[in-house]
């Protein structure tokens, strides 16, 4: 089953996963209906710009992306599932939930949901408090060996929120986590710490309650 004509992937992140250099590739299908012509395109703009020794340090990284993806889906699913557990988020946009009639379409039988999802709060205010606390790195990439987590939509579409928001019905507050190979238990209980206290902060909407 042809599923792409073309297949465009970073290899800086999961495929590298120590944040040590940038690469990407290019994929064409030789089943594809446009595959010739595809290749001959390609022979004619593709530039190699790929540095020798980068592409050796890229090659020693990738030996262990098979162990190290399936440690980090792994991880996901199961921080995903302790996600759906806490008060204070409203939906956790993952594909084992969100998408997964498409997913599991293609997902190998001993492959995963991916290491990356997304939280969407309640209340905004409990968005923002959690993610201060939350003490893990904060950060614009995803695929490294550690988790980063990053509030996507206010990076991405700061200057149309509200068009992302009533528009596409994308919470602006939604916070992004690429989970990393870090102990489950010990990254559970690191996202547990910022759901208690942002628990324990009163937001705008309580204080105008209380009056």
């Amino acid at each position: 089953m042809l599923i792409a004509d073309i297949i465009v992937t970073s290899l800086t992140k999961i495929f590298s996963g120590f944040s040590d250099l940038l690469a990407g590739s290019i994929t064409l299908s030789p089943r594809g209906k446009f595959y010739q012509a595809l290749k001959v395109k390609m022979a004619v703009v593709c530039e190699d710009y790929f540095w020798c020794e980068d592409a050796q340090v890229l090659e020693k990284n990738s030996r262990t992306v098979v162990e190290r993806a399936s440690k980090a889906n792994r991880n996901a699913e199961l921080l995903a599932e302790f996600l759906t557990t806490q008060p204070l988020v409203k939906q956790v946009h993952y594909p084992k939930y969100t998408t997964t009639e498409q997913y599991n379409k293609f997902k190998k039988p001993e492959g995963g949901y991916g290491s990356l999802l997304s939280i969407e709060f309640h209340n905004n205010d409990k968005a923002v408090q959690f993610y201060d606390f939350l003490k893990v790195v904060k950060g614009v990439s995803l695929g490294t060996n550690f988790t980063l987590v990053l509030p996507f939509v206010i990076l991405a579409h700061y200057k149309e929120l509200d068009v992302v928001s009533s528009e596409y019905g994308v919470a602006s507050h939604l916070v992004r986590v690429a989970v990393g190979l870090e102990d489950i238990d010990v990254l559970k209980a690191v996202f547990q710490e910022a759901f208690d206290f942002a628990e324990s902060k009163v937001c705008p909407e309580q204080v105008i309650a209380m009056k």
